[in-house]
């Protein structure tokens, strides 16, 4: 049997699935997944016949050391990729990063060196794990091309995981994209941004497929 971690921000974060200094998103009062069974990571594994071994989601974390989180929370921290293991890793962040309306966004140059330091961290640790990175969902929060207050937008976050993925694919063929931009997320959102249930059974079905 295949096995895998997830490392992750709210998108997938559940309560009780995580360390208890974790923040997390769901069960959330306005969304209808009251179970871990509905989350994606739960809904991949079944589809695939896989088992999950951790899933290190926290709740508004960024992959860069910046932000209003510890920074231990970061997606390039020592303490969150040593809790990876298993044959494959999936990991589903960078929205953070672009940022919220409340909370400033990182200049994309220092998101796009953090995004290269996660590649090479996992893979230094993880040296024979597949690794997944997902390009993240549109969110309906923010127009496409709408830029944030660091001047850049939704869509240049996609192209710069979809283009930094692409280039370490060149001399590492165990590196993949699920491209999660592709899902159309119209009635798929909550809140515009965290998927419902049939967002996460989109998520699950896209990966499922592209595996």
């Amino acid at each position: 049997m295949i096995t895998f971690s997830v490392m992750g921000d709210s998108i997938s974060s559940f309560a009780g699935t995580v360390p208890e200094e974790y923040e997390t998103c769901y069960p959330h009062e306005d969304a209808d997944i009251k179970s871990y069974d509905d989350m994606w990571q739960t809904l991949f594994a079944k589809k695939t016949g896989r088992k999950l071994l951790c899933s290190d989601a926290y709740s508004g974390s960024r992959v860069s050391e910046t932000g209003t989180r510890p920074v231990w929370s970061a997606f390039i921290s020592d303490r969150r990729i040593a809790r990876l293991k298993g044959d494959e890793v999936i990991i589903f962040g960078g929205t953070n990063d672009f940022g919220q309306r409340e909370s400033g966004a990182v200049p994309l140059s220092v998101f796009k060196d953090a995004y290269k330091t996660l590649i090479r961290k996992l893979r230094d640790a993880l040296p024979e794990a597949v690794l997944y990175f997902c390009v993240p969902l549109s969110r309906l929060d923010w127009e496409a091309e709408e830029k944030n207050n660091a001047g850049w937008t939704q869509v240049q976050l996609q192209d710069t995981i979809r283009t930094i993925v692409r280039e370490a694919q060149r001399t590492d063929r165990a590196i993949h994209v699920f491209d999660l931009s592709e899902i159309s997320v119209a009635g798929l959102l909550f809140d515009g941004l965290h998927p419902n249930k049939g967002g996460m059974e989109a998520i699950a079905t896209y990966m499922a497929a592209h595996v």
